[in-house]
């Protein structure tokens, strides 16, 4: 057995332990999880876990990783679009993505406090540098849109995609509390909702045009 097929099945055997302990996670909370119920829920002896995870907070670690990296990919592609517009659109569609699937990586993004991390652990790098690239294409989009003539000049990039960042996180909750009532309410589909609400986000982001 070649060494890549050992490494691809060791990368198959580490994503049933991530995913089993990312379910329990959302399911019981990271503090009532136990090691025994990752063991239990994945189907690997606490042995073998051990031997792909240092303890408990690892794992939250790398669920955390895993969830911005893959957001990261996402966004690069995103920002591959022709137009502002079409940028803008792919990257909050991102976002909301992984607001939603992710959740735990994402909540665990919301309530840190970089200062507070343990910047020796490689992981923790990891996620610290993902976490300037993701706002780093953020902040990037929004100052090719002023050079494209689409957003205002006046707005700052980096403040702009903390305030993006928090009506994406408040969209998101409002879609996961309330998002079937209000589609009804309205007579619209979820995605058709959250079309028109990315749309009124964008509006606060376009350069006014000069009358003629």
């Amino acid at each position: 057995m070649g060494i890549n097929q050992k490494e691809a099945i060791a990368a198959l055997h580490r994503e049933r332990m991530l995913t089993a302990a990312e379910e329990l996670f959302q399911q019981k909370g990271f503090e009532a999880t136990t090691i025994d119920d990752i063991s239990k829920a994945s189907g690997y002896s606490r042995r073998t876990l051990y031997a792909y995870f240092v303890n408990k907070e690892d794992f939250l670690r790398q669920i955390v990783r895993k969830g911005l990296a893959q957001l990261d990919g996402a966004l690069e592609a995103a920002l591959r679009r022709e137009t502002f517009e079409e940028r803008y659109f792919a990257a909050c569609e991102a976002v909301l993505r992984y607001l939603r699937d992710c959740p735990q990586s994402a909540k665990q993004v919301r309530q840190v406090q970089p200062e507070k991390l343990d910047g020796g652990d490689r992981t923790v790098q990891e996620i610290l540098t993902l976490g300037q690239q993701i706002n780093g294409r953020l902040s990037e989009m929004i100052r090719q849109g002023q050079k494209e003539g689409s957003v205002r000049e006046t707005l700052h990039p980096e403040r702009c995609v903390v305030v993006l960042w928090s009506a994406l996180s408040g969209w998101n909750d409002t879609l996961q509390n309330q998002g079937a009532f209000l589609a009804e309410r309205f007579h619209l589909s979820q995605s058709e909702f959250q079309r028109e609400a990315l749309e009124q986000l964008l509006s606060s982001l376009r350069k006014e045009k000069t009358p003629e």
